[in-house]
């Protein structure tokens, strides 16, 4: 299996949507063209609480970095994480944070460890 379509697998089995702070965001898979045009591997909206990701990625590991980068994106939108904010809340607050995730999300870490390892 090359790359790609190992990155392709990953990306089919994501769920419709992750739980982040009590919203249920929903996970988009979009066509390359349409990610093309924004330059970018996905993106987040906070009007439609949407996470999108490109169709097509170059590893596993793109779509892994990608998802955890809009995560992220979202985190900073539920829990109202501005610049100027020190960095022992931010870091106080994103074990809070992850802690909400995966135990609403257990799907996740399963997902993460069976792309990266092949574990089930």
């Amino acid at each position: 299996m090359t790359p790609r379509e190992a990155a392709a697998k990953a990306i089919a089995k994501l769920p419709n949507a992750i739980r982040i702070a009590g919203f249920d965001i929903t996970l988009q898979i979009v066509p390359v063209l349409e990610s093309h045009a924004l330059n970018q591997w996905g993106s987040f909206s906070a009007l439609t609480q949407t996470i999108q990701i490109q169709a097509v990625m170059p590893s596993v590991y793109k779509v892994i970095d990608t998802l955890f980068h809009k995560i992220h994106h979202a985190i900073c939108w539920c829990y109202d994480i501005q610049d100027d904010d020190k960095e022992e809340r931010v870091a106080s607050l994103m074990g809070t944070v992850w802690l909400q995730i995966y135990r609403d999300n257990p799907w996740l870490a399963r997902w993460v460890l069976s792309e990266l390892h092949g574990e089930k």
